[in-house]
């Protein structure tokens, strides 16, 4: 724990599109593979960075970095065992101390084990946790902190033997890591896969388990005593980046990624369902590359939600940072692609004045295979009602992908408008008046595929999405 790593920062020229400021934005140059996970304020505003490292001997190790509030380095500190799987988190205990949650092995040919370990803001150690469930693997995927105290965690374990299934496991702690329950969930035949990635505990006192299931995203709802209330899948969606929030209705708001849209990369794609597991509306934020949203966050200003993650433009070939502010019902405020080159956002936190902090990685593919940790602070957008309704007119559109009839709701007082279908060539194929706020259209004689949608006000407004068709 007494370790201490020197760390170089260097600056880097930003590509810079739509709305969003960047205030400053670092990098951390170790000199070899370092992967960067989850970052969370501290009480003097700077932050906790943690991160895994290999080191010169190929093996791994987890390292907390300590900042100032400009992300100036005040101390770097490597954990005592060896880290696998890039699964670390950290999060703000309600006693102001801090708690990781990651995977390691004590030995270098030990198997894995879910760590726990609690720190004071000068990285000084508390009280830590290695253990597992038995024999195999053990992966420390997500953790929170439960409103009574104590923890939750999120747990995955690969298959011991070939042809068995993966299960997850939620994972009770008292506020000191010690374990009062673990509850098993089986992956589901044929797949035999399950990974679950992140965890909640909900306002009725019960938590939900989300992670990836094969080509889907499963959710799983429990009491508060870990015991099965509902179990959903969700088709066609790749959950091993997703991230959940409750919001204030009871509801739940994922950030994922879908591979199933079309041929040409991944998408970002949010979904909110009911306390039931009951699906009220989807978005996909995409371009033809590859986008994956990694987190999302409620956004305490206005009582929507900000997401990080990566987007590779039309126009590119390489990845950068992407962020996006949207409102309750996911259509974007305001949105910003930047940073260098093959790089991504993987953790976003608030910070002291306002703004927000991202945390990713920069030099992604690179040759030789070294990265380097990058943060950047960005500023907090605010957008008048006006603006919002000038610049991002959003088509809502439900459910997407849709197989048959799809339900387009538009703003109050825009009903009497010519809804366009395209193609990806930019040939209309349907042509449809829309005569209410709230319009039912059939697509069902249109082949699978992607399409886009215009509808035109009187007053020269343009209104657009993106669809996906499948039957």
């Amino acid at each position: 724990m007494k370790h201490l790593i020197t760390v170089f920062l260097s600056l880097t020229i930003l590509y810079t599109a739509n709305t969003q400021s960047v205030i400053f934005e670092k990098s951390y140059d170790f000199g070899d593979l370092i992967f960067c996970t989850s970052i969370i304020g501290t009480d003097d505003g700077g932050f906790l960075i943690t991160g895994d490292r290999r080191k010169p001997d190929q093996t791994f190790t987890n390292i907390l970095i300590k900042t100032e509030e400009h992300g100036d380095t005040l101390w770097t500190k490597e954990l005592k065992y060896y880290s696998e799987f890039y699964t670390s988190k950290i999060i703000k205990a309600q006693d102001g101390s801090y708690t990781f949650c990651g995977t390691i092995r004590k030995t270098h040919s030990s198997s894995e084990d879910v760590y726990v370990a609690n720190f004071d803001q000068d990285g000084n150690l508390n009280w830590d946790n290695a253990f597992s469930i038995g024999f195999g693997t053990f992966m420390g995927m997500g953790i929170r902190e439960l409103k009574a105290g104590g923890y939750i965690l999120s747990v995955g374990s690969p298959p011991v033997t070939p042809g068995s299934a993966d299960a997850g496991f939620l994972v009770k702690l008292n506020a000191a890591g010690d374990t009062l329950w673990t509850r098993r969930f089986d992956a589901i035949p044929p797949k035999n896969y399950f990974l679950p990635v992140d965890v909640v505990e909900t306002s009725d006192g019960g938590f939900v388990m989300g992670g990836s299931s094969g080509q889907a995203l499963r959710l799983i709802k429990t009491n508060s005593n870990g015991k099965l209330q509902w179990n959903k899948h969700y088709d066609h969606i790749s959950a091993d980046a997703a991230s959940i929030v409750e919001d204030s209705n009871g509801d739940l708001i994922i950030c994922s990624v879908t591979d199933s849209i079309d041929t040409t990369g991944n998408d970002i794609y949010l979904f909110r369902v009911n306390n039931e597991g009951e699906m009220i509306w989807n978005k996909i934020i995409g371009d033809s590359g590859d986008d994956y949203g990694f987190k999302i966050i409620q956004d305490a200003k206005d009582n929507g939600f900000i997401i990080t993650g990566m987007r590779t433009p039309d126009t590119s070939t390489a990845s950068y940072i992407y962020f996006a502010k949207l409102d309750g019902g996911g259509n974007i405020k305001c949105e910003n692609t930047f940073g260098p080159p093959n790089s991504l956002g993987f953790d976003i936190t608030p910070t002291s004045d306002g703004n927000l902090m991202i945390i990713g990685f920069k030099n992604l593919f690179s040759v030789p295979d070294v990265n380097k940790i990058f943060i950047a602070k960005i500023s907090n957008c605010e957008i008048s009602r006006m603006e919002e309704r000038q610049r991002f007119n959003t088509l809502d559109i439900f459910p997407n992908p849709v197989a048959e009839n799809m339900q387009v709701n538009l703003p109050e007082g825009n009903g009497n408008l010519k809804l366009e279908i395209s193609d990806a060539r930019g040939k209309v194929l349907k042509v449809q008046e829309l005569n209410s706020s709230n319009s039912t259209v059939s697509i069902r004689n249109l082949p699978e595929g992607i399409y886009f949608l215009k509808a035109h006000t009187r007053k020269g407004e343009v209104f657009t999405n993106k669809i996906v068709i499948r039957k």
